[in-house]
């Protein structure tokens, strides 16, 4: 039957092409990823959905590269998204680090909802959703409570955790995760990993996380589940370990 979509993903000099290429024929793709790179097209022409993968602190010859990028993607017409990570590597080289996993998640988080414009809404909740989980998931490296805490619901949230329920405030939480009994993690990332949206602004999060205690490849699986709400917090978490 042959390709229903079909999606351009450039990096560095092919960020360039692609973007090219979707403003002189539109109708020819149904979406471009750009990594690393500051198209020079005319934002106005890029029509399709876009979704811009840039290292916060990339820089070219002539200095950072996302000031430049930022300017550019706010003339974008929507639909539109921007992931910025906290890292320095260029374009494709970011998949040789600690955020190849979150770039390429993001990547088919994008062309799923993307691929399917009659569900998905301008502001992809499944992109947003994924966003969410990962500034969570760094926030839980870095072993900051409060921050911690702030990705909760506002009036709380339910968690179960080997089957023990609680409901806890955010202040609760952030006692919780202060506590000298709790250590962050070395690292966490996703083993398996599914967005189910509920809402254009809600959706269940579910798969297998891997806790590393240290630099070691041994790592603690995790069962877990949330209900998120991007613009409030999670609501309900289950973790079996």
């Amino acid at each position: 039957s042959g390709s229903q979509s079909i999606f351009a993903v450039g990096g560095s000099m092919g960020g360039y092409a692609v973007a090219e290429s979707a403003a002189e024929d539109a109708a020819a793709l149904d979406g471009i990823v750009v990594l690393g790179a500051v198209p020079d097209v005319d934002a106005g022409l890029l029509t399709i959905p876009k979704l811009y993968i840039m290292a916060g602190r990339d820089v070219s010859g002539t200095g950072p590269r996302l000031p430049p990028l930022l300017d550019h993607f706010n003339e974008l017409p929507d639909p539109k998204e921007l992931v910025v990570l906290d890292a320095s590597q260029h374009a494709q080289h970011l998949f040789g680090t600690v955020h190849g996993p979150r770039v390429m998640r993001d990547i088919v988080a994008f062309v799923s909802e993307a691929a399917t414009p009659t569900t998905a809404s301008p502001g992809s909740i499944t992109v947003k959703a994924t966003q969410f989980m990962d500034r969570y998931l760094a926030a839980i490296e870095r072993g900051d409570p409060a921050a911690i805490a702030s990705y909760y619901a506002a009036d709380g949230a339910t968690r179960f955790v080997n089957g023990r329920r609680r409901a806890s405030s955010r202040a609760q939480l952030e006692a919780t995760y202060g506590r000298e009994s709790w250590s962050p993690p070395h690292r966490i990332e996703w083993a398996s990993y599914d967005v189910d949206s509920l809402s254009t602004s809600e959706a269940v999060v579910s798969g297998t996380l891997h806790w590393f205690d240290d630099s070691t490849s041994v790592a603690l699986p995790i069962i877990y589940s949330a209900v998120i709400d991007v613009t409030d917090g999670i609501r309900f978490e289950h973790e079996t370990f």
